[in-house]
């Protein structure tokens, strides 16, 4: 019997915010439905940021939407209310640590994580790759040219992508191969809030600096670091 290779993966989930989901969600829980993941880049606020996937149970945690791909092909059953996609096998550049022992620079940790992914589109098998903050290592210019051509690569076929990341150039670079989404958040009365839900397009507010200020920086810090960020 041949399988059919789909190309879109339909996850509906409720969050529970700060617990795994119960039968019952708590009245504050956040419902979310992440429709046809085929290429998914994600952009996320900080703090909540590069650990946000565009399919999540959990916003911190990208590998999330690849512990339900795995529970519902093993055990079927998922975090969530509901799952609906092709069997996949799920590979991951989420965590990579540097080794002063191994002699191994935390960017050559991301290069050897990465070609794991290259490597397995060899395989006759359709994957779900999952990637936060590909090439963080190094240079911002060497990074993007490096992430583009890398998600380029691995969306090619019939295998599925999510990637988080911070670098909006990515967004310009892929096009329309990848669709992008974001969570947002919010500052007032000096605590920063996130709804928790997932918003089409790339983000439209950044809070990387305010946070700093949130984080009660030297006042110094924070005028510099705006003034920075001002065109010259």
């Amino acid at each position: 019997m041949t399988v059919p290779r789909l190309r879109s993966l339909s996850l509906v989930l409720v969050l529970a915010l700060g617990d795994l989901p119960t039968p019952d969600p708590p009245p504050d829980a956040v419902k979310n439905k992440a429709k046809e993941l085929a290429g998914g880049a994600a952009e996320g606020a900080n703090e909540l940021g590069d650990r946000a996937v565009s399919a999540r149970l959990h916003p911190r945690d990208p590998a999330t939407v690849g512990v339900n791909a795995v529970l519902a092909q093993t055990l079927h059953t998922v975090c969530a209310a509901s799952w609906r996609a092709p069997m996949l096998r799920v590979r991951t550049s989420i965590e990579r640590t540097d080794s002063v022992l191994e002699g191994k620079s935390y960017y050559l940790a991301e290069v050897e994580a990465v070609r794991g992914l290259i490597r397995a589109k060899r395989a006759d098998a359709q994957h779900l790759f999952l990637l936060d903050e590909i090439f963080r290592g190094t240079n911002t210019a060497e990074r993007v040219a490096g992430a583009y051509a890398v998600l380029a690569y691995l969306n090619r076929g019939l295998d599925l992508v999510v990637v988080a990341t911070h670098d909006v150039e990515l967004l310009h670079l892929l096009g329309h191969a990848y669709v992008p989404v974001h969570f947002r958040e919010q500052i007032s009365d000096g605590e920063l809030t996130f709804d928790y839900r997932i918003h089409a397009g790339p983000s439209s507010t950044r809070n990387a600096i305010a946070l700093l200020s949130l984080m009660e920086f030297p006042d110094a810090v924070v005028r510099d670091a705006l003034a920075a960020m001002e065109p010259r």
